[in-house]
């Protein structure tokens, strides 16, 4: 994924952040690098000067500028001891609005100057870092965030340093705004053999001694600070003599280090250490160029735009590293991890498994006779006329349909009183417990959790109030799924009940006489035909046909009953059935899981919630 400044967290967030985590992990804050964004407010590039004591930084400075702006009377002392700025006078107003932005000035040291080399460009001496004052120190990583650009300024004694390499890493500018500047290279001919002899030399064409010098001084430049900790790249590499920036200057010292002012012993390598005198100073000129020439406001904030991300990125990594996001984040997430919960939860009950508690719920389960009584009276509900016979003779059908499936009417089983039993639902929970402190001790202990951690009693009387209830849910869902598969009664099925009530007590005897009197029409009156419709419905046959229409209602529901008893009976007692052992044994883990397990673990879930919406804000603000 490309992270582009844009994509990233402000200075401001960066901070809120930091501010979350500390409160939210008991870690003081991280020491972040920030202040680049100050520098986009303006187009003036700030050029830090840095490196340790006695590698020449004033001297730099001073060969950049072609005179003396800087004056170090302390350069085998205490070295600098303050930040001190080089500003042309022409920039004065921009450098001060920009200082006064950082709030440098009081401690840092400005020096105006009108060398028209330095114009373009704000040089800042640094205080030397590897000096025994640790708020040098401080002072340069304080300063360097704010910082353009950097000439990282070191000497062949101090390049494969790594304590200097992990302080440069430690300087938040991007790798294209860093200069490596070897000074003093004049030191790496201090003995007179570094180059071929004389015979040697007078066999080489010219300038070919000199050329594979200079190459071999950059490889092993690259190679040294690569193996310190600081690769950089070839063209932001610089071999300089900063106190020799003239061939002549540079061939006289060179003539002292080797005992031979004159040139006298010499004589055929003086050619050769000109070349190389003239690399050195070609070096000086390029770095001149590279760092004090005249850039233009989009390549300004092209600079600007670069250390920003730099900046954001070392400080979004150093959060990650000082607050330990990697292993906290993995520790909540095993903590969280729901296999490992259901782990927890049987190894807590071991071999004998739910077996008691499951016995518990199932010692108090209603008959299949008394369930199958209830499921029948939510079916009648719908059944007007099937309502009002089971209100009084329910008692009857549900006889007579326990006889017909074959059940005997008997109650619940001897119950189990495992809830009693306090140990029983204690000592698992108190395994679970001691299981799951023990695996995240060290997690605990660093997030500071331990108050938030439930004692075993407390879950325990919240464990025991469901495993109560257990028995009420199977039996609900029990009649829930049976009930979904009831068919509501249809159009048809209501019309043939109501049809079974009105054709014995009267339209049947209806009929028939009326179809008698129609063969008899000749010889009936309609008083006579009256009377006979009247007789034939008298009380003696609508209590005889009432009673018809009542056993086949009684009928129905015995049918009805005996089908909702085979299915309870398959419910209660197919291995698949919700009031099966292994299906009861479930409920009883998802109880643990939800009253015992989810209390213990919800302080690390929310630890892990709100770390996850941080690196959410880190990655996608």
């Amino acid at each position: 994924m490309s992270i582009t400044p844009s994509s990233m967290p402000g200075s401001e967030e960066l901070l809120a952040i930091n501010r979350e985590l500390s409160g939210l992990l008991h870690v003081a804050q991280a020491s972040l690098s920030l202040g680049a964004d100050a520098a986009l407010n303006d187009s003036l590039v700030l050029c830090g000067v840095l490196g340790g004591k006695d590698v020449g930084k004033s001297t730099l400075v001073n060969a950049l500028a072609g005179t003396n702006v800087s004056v170090d009377t302390e350069e085998t002392g205490r070295g600098t001891r303050r930040p001190r700025a080089f500003v042309h006078r022409d920039v004065q107003a921009a450098a001060a609005q920009r200082l006064r932005v950082d709030d440098l000035g009081s401690w840092m040291d400005v020096t105006l100057h009108d060398a028209d080399a330095m114009r373009s460009a704000v040089l800042i001496d640094l205080p030397d870092f590897d000096s025994e004052f640790h708020e040098h120190l401080e002072l340069v990583r304080h300063v360097a965030p704010r910082l353009d650009r950097i000439l990282w300024v070191v000497t062949p004694r101090k390049l494969g340093d790594r304590e200097w390499a992990a302080i440069m890493n430690d300087v938040v500018i991007d790798r294209a705004n860093v200069s490596l500047v070897l000074n003093k290279v004049d030191e790496l001919l201090a003995n007179a053999d570094t180059l071929p002899d004389s015979a040697d030399a007078r066999m080489l064409p010219d300038g070919s001694v000199a050329r594979g010098f200079w190459s071999g001084r950059h490889d092993w430049v690259a190679r040294v600070s690569a193996e310190a900790g600081c690769a950089t790249e070839e063209g932001a590499r610089f071999l300089v003599a900063a106190a020799f920036a003239t061939s002549e200057r540079f061939v006289e010292r060179v003539g002292q280090l080797w005992n031979d002012p004159a040139w006298s012993r010499f004589a055929n390598q003086k050619r050769s250490v000109a070349s190389i005198a003239d690399l050195a100073t070609k070096e000086l000129h390029r770095l001149r160029a590279g760092v004090l020439s005249p850039v233009s406001e989009s390549a300004a904030k092209s600079i600007k735009t670069l250390n920003l991300a730099s900046q954001h990125r070392h400080s979004m990594e150093k959060l990650r590293r000082h607050f330990d996001l990697e292993w906290i984040t993995s520790s909540l997430a095993d903590a969280c991890d729901p296999e490992y919960h259901v782990d927890l939860v049987r190894d807590a009950f071991g071999d004998e498994g739910a077996g008691p508690i499951v016995a518990f719920v199932l010692s108090r389960l209603r008959s299949p006779a008394e369930l199958s009584g209830e499921l029948l009276q939510k079916t009648v509900e719908g059944w007007p006329l099937l309502r009002i016979v089971y209100w009084a003779f329910g008692w009857f059908s549900r006889g007579l349909g326990r006889r017909a499936a074959g059940a005997a009417r008997v109650g619940p089983q001897p119950a189990v009183e495992i809830l009693a039993d306090s140990h029983f639902v204690c000592d698992r929970i108190e395994l679970i417990r001691a299981r799951f402190l023990a695996d995240h001790a060290a997690l605990i202990e660093r997030l500071r959790l331990h108050s938030e951690i439930p004692a075993t009693e407390r879950m325990a009387d919240v464990a025991r109030r469901l495993f109560a209830e257990l028995p009420q849910n199977v039996e609900q869902d029990i009649l829930d799924c049976l009930s979904i598969d009831a068919p509501t009664p249809g159009f048809i099925s209501r019309g043939l009940l109501w049809l079974v009530l009105i054709w014995f007590p009267l339209l049947q005897p209806i009929l028939k006489e009326g179809l008698r009197l129609y063969n008899d029409a000749g010889t009936v009156t309609a008083a006579v035909a009256g009377y006979h419709l009247i007789s034939i419905l008298g009380a003696g046959h609508l209590l005889t046909s009432l009673g018809v229409v009542l056993l086949i209602y009684v009928a129905t529901l015995t049918t009805m009953f005996v089908r909702r008893l085979r299915k309870v009976q398959t419910a209660l007692f197919d291995d698949t059935g919700p009031a099966s052992g292994r299906s009861i044994e479930v409920r009883v883990e998802e109880t643990f899981l939800s009253a015992i397990v989810q209390p213990l673990v919800l302080p690390f879930s929310r630890c892990l919630e709100a770390i996850q919406r941080i690196h959410q804000r880190l990655l996608f603000p």
